[in-house]
């Protein structure tokens, strides 16, 4: 099988990861934009263009499936944005797995790209569970992430930076 994922950078190599580790036997193609990262702050209208690209591309190359490493990206196609049915692939939705995970009722905090808050996607897929949903646009994160800096002062200041008002929410 054929299996692509996609992100605006760097950061979805960790889905890769995990989904290596645990399914052997495939073939795997990663595509990171960093010549237009971060898409978090960028126009939607731009994300789509580009995506739509990639899709064609991915086609072209037979992937049989296209998983989402990149929340922002999949909050627009979730959007319906872009007809993710109309490509000869399947889809899997990076969002939709996070909620999955979550129970009903639950507290959630989102940490998220400007776009990703923007779209109200996780919102929307959570209105289901009654969950109470505060999300925090933080957009610093994209350059650590991509810079590699997941720990540390500057990874700790920068975290605590947008948390400082929601203490009450972490347990």
């Amino acid at each position: 099988m054929r299996i692509g994922f996609f992100d605006s950078g760097i950061g979805g190599l960790t889905v890769l990861k995990k989904v290596v580790d645990t399914f052997k036997g495939h073939h795997y193609f990663y595509f990171g934009d960093t010549l237009n990262v971060p898409y978090g702050s960028k126009p939607p209208e731009k994300i789509i263009h580009i995506l739509k690209n990639l899709f064609l591309f991915y086609e072209e190359i037979g992937i049989d499936i296209v998983v989402a490493a990149c929340n922002t990206s999949d909050s627009i196609i979730l959007r319906n944005y872009i007809d993710i049915n109309s490509y000869n692939f399947k889809y899997i939705s990076i969002l939709k797995n996070a909620i999955s995970q979550i129970k009903e009722k639950e507290n959630v905090l989102l940490l998220a790209t400007e776009n990703t808050v923007k779209t109200g996607t996780y919102r929307e897929l959570l209105i289901s569970k009654n969950t109470k949903l505060t999300e925090i646009a933080c957009p610093l994160f994209v350059p650590l992430i991509e810079e590699g800096i997941w720990h540390g002062p500057i990874a700790e200041s920068i975290v605590n930076f947008y948390l400082k008002k929601q203490k009450n929410m972490i347990k």
